[in-house]
């Protein structure tokens, strides 16, 4: 009688498993959650130990902390800097601390160059919409001093010193710095993980 039992549930689970019952659901939901589980590692393992690599990397961009900076060749206004910056899918760079701000000064340039910084009425504002906060500002001694009554955008200087940010005018000629923050997408049918 228990071995007809075990027989019968057993003929049972063969049947649903065929014609792709609830058993075949089950074991179909674990596998889709063992294989989201596995990416989500990988891309862990991925962002601690291997340094995205891009095929900007080639075009003169440079890898810091989860973004590639571009610190141009040429002089341009401002404006033009931050068009140019848009038009790779960057923007002028955003600086978020003081390891940034030192990573920028390495860069080997040896004159002013543009970052994202802009002055709205007496509010400093960076290209992200975020407003600058006192305790992450590189100022130069006296800078911010609106000298005329018409500097409005922030350039950073080169100087090997960390306190070498100067409000200027925007038509000004400087180099600029670009910043693309780097994002992963991986994408599996049914699931979509951006980090």
């Amino acid at each position: 009688c228990l071995i007809r039992r075990k027989e019968r549930k057993l003929e049972s689970r063969r049947k649903w498993n065929k014609c792709g019952g609830p058993y075949d659901m089950r074991q179909t939901e674990l596998m889709k959650l063992t294989f989201t589980i596995v990416i989500f590692l990988f891309i862990l393992f991925e962002l601690e130990i291997f340094p995205p690599t891009a095929k900007i990397q080639n075009e003169g961009w440079q890898y810091f902390r989860g973004s590639f900076y571009y610190v141009s060749t040429t002089p341009a206004n401002w404006q033009n800097s931050r068009d140019y910056c848009t038009s790779k899918g960057a923007d002028l760079v955003v600086i978020n601390d003081a390891d940034e701000n030192q990573f920028i000064l390495k860069q080997g340039l040896n004159r002013k160059a543009w970052i994202g910084l802009y002055r709205s009425g007496s509010t400093w504002t960076w290209v992200d919409g975020s407003i600058l906060s006192p305790s992450v500002s590189y100022w130069g001694p006296g800078e911010p001093n609106n000298f005329g009554n018409r500097e409005d955008r922030a350039a950073i200087g080169f100087n090997n010193n960390v306190n070498t940010w100067n409000d200027c005018p925007w038509y000004i000629g400087y180099y600029w710095i670009c910043e693309i923050k780097v994002v992963y997408t991986y994408s599996c049918p049914g699931h979509r993980i951006s980090v």
